[in-house]
This record gives C-alpha cells, structure tokens and sequence, in this order.
C-alpha cells in the first residue's frame, strides 16, 4: 500500500468514525425534539434553522475550498493564505449573521420563530454544523489529511449538545426558544479547543495580506456564487413550505429531511479526503489524476445503491419505528428524498471534481439552471400537493443537474471516465433482491 493511500484510508476512516457517531447523536436528538416538540413547534424550530443556514451562503463564500486547493499545491504559503482566509472569513461570517438578523425581522413569522433564528444566527460565527469563522481553522487539518482532529472536536459540540437536551426535556418543561439556546451555546467548547490547536500548530501572518484577500476573493467568488445556488436548492424547499403550507407541514417534511440528511456523510466524508488528492494531481500528476477520480466514481456508486435502496423499500417501517404516530404521513417523503440522494451522492463528488480543475464556474451555471427549476416547481406544487410535492421537486432537481453534469463530463473529460459494467450487474441484483424482500 502506497503512503499516498495508507493516509487517504486512514483520514476517510477518521472522518467516517468521526461524523457517524456525530449524525447518529444529531439523528437521535433530534428525533427526541421532534417527538417533545410535536410537528408544530418542530417545524417552527425547523423553518428557524433553515432560515439561518440559507446566510451560510455568506458566510461560506467558498474560501475554505479555496484555501484547502491551495494549502495542497503549495503548502509553503501557508502562513500568507491561512491569515487571509482568516480575515476574509470573520468579515464574511459577520456580515452574514447582520444580514440574516435584518431580514428575519422583516418576516411575518410568529414570535418565537423569530426568536429562535436570532438565538440561532451566532452558529454563524462559531458553529461545527455551517461554514462559520470556526472553519476556516480546520483547512490545514484537511489539506494535510489530518482532519482527525476537527473531527474530535466536533464531536465534543454534538455530545454536549445531546447531555443538555436530554437534562432539559427529562426534568424541566423545555420550550422551543430553550432548545434554540441550548443548540447555539453547545458549539463553544469545540470550537474554542479548534482554535487552540489551530494557533499553536499553524503560523499566520499578514503580510501581502491585500493581495492575498484579492486572490482569495477572485477565485472564491464563482464558488459563492455556486454554493448560493446550491444552499438555496437544498433549502428553498423548506422556506416555500414555511410561506405556502402551515408550520405543521413543515414539521411533518422536517422529520423525513432529518433521516435522510445523515446519510450524506457517505459521500461527503469520503470526497472530503479525496478532494485535496485530486487537486494535487491536476497539477502535478495527469494520469494519478484521471485514477483517483475513477476510483471516487465506483465507490460512490456503491454507496449510492447499497445505502439508498433498502431505506427506500422500507420507509413506512423507518418512520413509524423513529416518530410518534403523527409524523406517519412523512414516510411518502421520506422515501421519495431517500431516492434523490442516489444522485446528490454523485453531485457532491462531481462538484468537487470541477473545483479541482479550476472550473468552478461551471458549478455555478448548473446549479443557477437546477434553481430556477426547483422554485418553480415547489410554487406549483406546493400548494397542491404540500410537502409531498416538495420531496418530489427535489428528486427532479437532484436528477437535472447529475444529468448536466454528465452532459459536460462525457462531451469535454470522456477519456476520463472507465466504466465497470460489473458493478452495474451487481447493481441490477441487488435492487432486484430488494424487490423479492
């Protein structure tokens, strides 16, 4: 075994470990919140957190992929890149947390789900679960392969917020406003422990700090384009629910996305150490290149069929074994967005693939096509059909980009690509089998 995959599998089974037991322990907490909530207060907690997550785009601005692609082509100017990112990310996080508190104020939402979002906004700065200033501290770790050690700390963020909402709801009366308290202040101690590992491991400086905020914001700015389009895909769902459906709906559509969120860890966590190898190789190493993407390839469609299809054959079975008897009707949901992860697991991957190549401008054109399709096709179905209709808009938007992505794939990169027709023919029995069952 090569140095170069020994460190590969063994940062991927870091990451895996790491972000398993942290979405087991989100799952299970929020499945509890769910259930003490009720879909009511659980879709205003729900529309709460999405609202903030939709400034991540802000807040993101795709410096931190900028900065990992860079950290991996040269890590000699670490010092230079490290201490921009750090200023350009602070200011982008900032402004994203002064923008989500303006516009949420502005929004006929009731009370509580204002408070919450403005008790919310702070993961902006410090939180493990958005793009906030606290990320910018985990690209060295990732671009060394080491993301090891975020990873802990990550963790840290996750079991104390699970300790605290179990003490809260099993021995007081823990209102909606409580839980947005408790979901905000148990990202510090993580995210003071990155911060103390980040400083005394890496050097940062600020010298030639203006031209490097203006390398760092050229090329991050068709990312933040792309991750707008992105973000808003992914959410723009929940947000028409919010202004189209009752908060109910959107606790009942919360439910299912909570399950089936989780499972992107599948793919993220492994293109999350394949991406600083591919941006490496296009560089330095064409042929290393074109391996690495084939093999990203296999596995994800692995993944992609032995994860999707047994949850999707048995999603009535899911939701009655997790939810109180309320939550039943999310099953139709829940089987339908289970479905749409088969192509988002190859969308993650092939949006990195492109970022690698410096064509991430790209992204953006697929993602802005893919947005303005979803919204249209949630105004007209909502309405009609709730958050059915929802679920089904984002499968169609999932299956339109992965089929604009293969467009550019096979008409520019074909000689890229090596199918495995046995991994079809196993994929064919295995669904079959499924069927049987």
């Amino acid at each position: 075994m090569t140095s170069i995959a020994a460190k590969v599998i063994k940062n991927s089974f870091a990451i895996y470990v790491a972000k398993a037991i942290n979405l087991i322990v989100t799952f299970f907490v929020f499945v509890h919140i769910a259930n003490y909530l009720g879909e009511t207060d659980f879709g205003r907690l729900s529309i709460a957190i999405t609202f903030v997550a939709t400034f991540d785009i802000l807040a993101n601005f795709g410096i931190n992929q900028i900065v990992v692609r860079e950290l991996s082509s040269d890590f000699s100017l670490a010092s230079e890149m490290l201490g921009a990112g750090v200023v350009l990310k602070m200011a982008a996080s900032l402004i994203a947390l002064i923008f989500c508190g303006v516009l949420i104020s502005l929004m006929h939402y009731p009370q509580e789900t204002v408070v919450a979002c403005w008790i919310i906004s702070a993961n902006l700065l410090f939180s493990s679960k958005l793009s906030s200033t606290r990320t910018i501290c985990e690209t060295p770790f990732q671009a060394s392969l080491k993301m090891y050690y975020p990873m802990i700390y990550n963790m840290v963020d996750n079991l104390i917020f699970a300790v605290a909402i179990f003490i809260a709801t099993k021995f007081g009366s823990t209102s909606l406003i409580d839980i947005a308290i408790l979901y905000t202040i148990s990202n510090l101690p993580g995210a003071i422990l990155l911060v103390i590992h980040f400083v005394s491991k890496f050097t940062i400086t600020f010298t030639r700090i203006i031209p490097r905020l203006k390398y760092l914001a050229n090329e991050a700015a068709p990312i933040a384009l792309y991750l707008f389009f992105s973000i808003m895909n992914t959410k723009v769902d929940i947000l028409l629910l919010s202004r189209l459906a009752t908060d109910a709906d959107v606790g009942i559509y919360a439910a299912a996305t909570r399950l089936v969120y989780p499972l992107l860890f599948f793919s993220t966590s492994f293109t999350l150490s394949l991406y600083p190898l591919l941006s490496k190789f296009y560089q330095t190493d064409n042929d290393k290149f074109k391996y690495m993407f084939n093999i990203g390839l296999k596995v994800i469609f692995i993944i992609s069929i032995f994860i999707t299809i047994p949850l999707a054959f048995n999603a009535e079975k899911l939701i009655e074994t997790f939810y109180i008897e309320s939550y039943s009707s999310a099953s139709v949901a829940f089987r339908v967005l289970v479905l749409s992860l088969s192509f988002s697991f190859f969308n993650f991957y092939f949006v990195d693939f492109f970022i690698a190549m410096k064509r991430q401008r790209l992204n953006t054109i697929i993602l802005a096509i893919a947005l303005v399709g979803n919204v249209l096709l949630n105004i007209l179905l909502i309405p009609r059909y709730s958050f059915i209709g929802a679920s089904y808009v984002r499968l169609a938007t999932a299956f339109i980009i992965f089929c604009i992505f293969l467009f550019f794939i096979y008409r520019d990169m074909r000689s890229y690509v090596h199918l495995d027709l046995r991994l079809f023919i196993v994929a064919i029995f295995y669904v079959g089998i499924q069927f049987l069952l």
